[in-house]
């Protein structure tokens, strides 16, 4: 089945602009309420407009000492471009993708930056204005892109794969990048009739070297779900296109060592005319919360289990024992106020916030009896989980963790979940810092999942820096083994990766 272009128009929420005309935007309070509200809360860097489209490499001071080993490059990617010419997104999701690249080799780090150079970038460059619909914003005078894959901001996630670099954003194509430059070579199409439907964000990399991905398509009038698998050598090895149950959210999923598992919300697409795609969810949770759980080997058998009302964006990694299916999941009860604290944040306005107050879940799906059950971990403000991803049944996953409260409301601590002793352990970045995704990475040569350096990023709003810490896995309560600071604010990233080349 192919999906034509007017039908994912329309159906994301933007026929009114499929003729050329949109609606009249809203007011737009974000623009002056955050621009009023910055001197005061220097936390709001973490959502300020990046105004420039490349920072050039640059050799950073580090203190501490780095591990001989150590080399790559740690990629980040999060929205970055959030206002032009006096309007701002209402939507965190909305900024266009800004890929950074922390190399760490011969015992040095450098940083550079670059905006993903998409369709849309290139286009609103050229106006000097937004001219592009926005997921979660209505913009006013846009116009209908050439292409669907004309809304792409390439904002959320990056992965290296089979030698290629790829800035992905959830309703659209990978977008190519050059691993050396951050330049743009355009959206990946990996089949012909494929081209432009939904990749997510969030691929699921296997032990074997596949990467999986879904693709959701929530918001056509049979909502569809693309499952995508991408061989070790980079080419399509496989695609399916099914049925989702309703049009519940599908943000990102999880995979065990013999299936794929989606978890699709009750925050329900809206339909057409209805604002951009976020303003027109609506939480529903009578329809509760259905997982899919999807045969690796024959991606036509499909079990259906049904839970209880809630949301989660992220996943831990999803393990098989016992005749049934765990997985880790950072669980909102309640959906549908995520998009307004997101909105919240655009305006710098933290009180209407209250940042990321998830709790995590532990899913049970008993692969006999097709029931699933929601267990509670008694752990609060946990996001961005990862992982090892060279086993299929990790012990340990690591976290953003907000450990107290402090002005941003945001995490301000690294965790790692030990899942067979039940436990937490930190470490306290402080309540000045606002802790993003940190990555394992394995010492070269070893196995286990202690055995090497968990390195991520934070900013320090207090010294006006970003900072970029390496900690031994094993001991990462001690503290970093060593930082590289950047002496200049960036906004907050969303999802990023550790490749191999410097």
């Amino acid at each position: 089945m192919t999906v034509s272009r007017r039908r994912f128009l329309e159906g994301f929420g933007l026929g009114a602009v499929a003729t050329g005309f949109a609606p009249l935007a809203r007011a737009n309070p974000a623009f002056d309420g955050f621009n009023a509200a910055r001197p005061g809360r220097p936390w709001l860097a973490g959502w300020e407009n990046v105004a420039v489209d490349e920072l050039p490499r640059r050799r950073l001071a580090v203190t501490g000492k780095l591990p001989r080993e150590l080399a790559g490059t740690l990629y980040r990617n999060g929205p970055g471009r959030f206002e032009r010419a006096g309007f701002r997104y209402h939507h965190w999701f909305d900024g266009d993708g800004l890929v950074q690249a922390w190399r760490v080799a011969d015992g040095a780090v450098t940083h550079e930056a670059r905006f993903v150079a998409t369709d849309k970038l290139v286009r609103e460059n050229a106006a000097g204005r937004f001219v592009v619909p926005g997921a979660g914003t209505t913009i006013p005078d846009a116009s209908t892109p050439g292409s669907p894959d004309g809304f792409n901001a390439a904002n959320t996630a990056v992965i290296e794969h089979a030698g290629s670099l790829y800035a992905l954003w959830e309703g659209g194509s990978a977008w190519e990048l050059d691993c050396a430059t951050l330049a743009s070579h355009g959206a990946k199409t990996w089949r012909d009739d494929l081209a432009h439907l939904p990749f997510s964000a969030h691929p699921q990399p296997d032990t074997d070297g596949t990467l999986w991905n879904v693709g959701s398509m929530s918001w056509l009038p049979e909502p569809k779900l693309a499952l995508w698998r991408v061989g070790a050598d980079g080419t399509l090895a496989s695609f399916a296109l099914t049925e989702l149950p309703n049009r519940g959210y599908v943000h990102s999923f999880a995979i065990s060592a013999r299936h794929l598992v989606v978890i699709v919300a009750p925050l329900m697409a809206g339909r057409p005319g209805e604002g951009s795609f976020f303003e027109a969810q609506r939480w529903t949770p009578d329809a509760g919360t259905i997982a899919l759980v999807v045969d690796k080997n024959d991606l036509t058998q499909i079990r259906r289990y049904e839970l209880p009302a809630g949301l989660a964006y992220h996943y831990g990694a999803a393990i098989e024992r016992g005749g049934r299916i765990e997985l880790l999941a950072c669980w909102h009860r309640d959906g549908g106020s995520v998009n307004d604290e997101f909105e919240a944040m655009m305006r710098g306005d933290p009180d209407d916030a209250n940042g990321f107050d998830t709790e995590l879940m532990r899913i049970e799906l008993d692969l006999a009896t097709g029931r699933g059950r929601i267990v509670d971990t008694g752990r609060r403000a946990l996001e961005f989980p990862t992982f090892d991803v060279r086993t299929a049944s990790p012990r340990y996953t690591w976290f953003a963790h907000q450990a107290r409260q402090n002005a941003a409301s945001m995490f301000d601590t690294l965790a790692r979940w030990d899942a067979k002793a039940e436990r937490l352990a930190t470490f306290h970045y402080g309540p000045h810092c606002m802790v993003e995704e940190h990555r394992f990475v394995p010492r070269p040569g070893r196995a286990g999942e202690l055995d090497g350096w968990v390195v991520g990023t934070a900013l320090d709003w207090k010294a006006g820096e970003m900072v970029c810490s390496v900690f031994d896995a094993a001991r990462f309560e001690d503290g970093p083994l060593a930082q590289a600071r950047l002496p200049r604010t960036l906004p907050l990233g969303f999802h990023g990766w550790f490749g191999s080349r410097t």
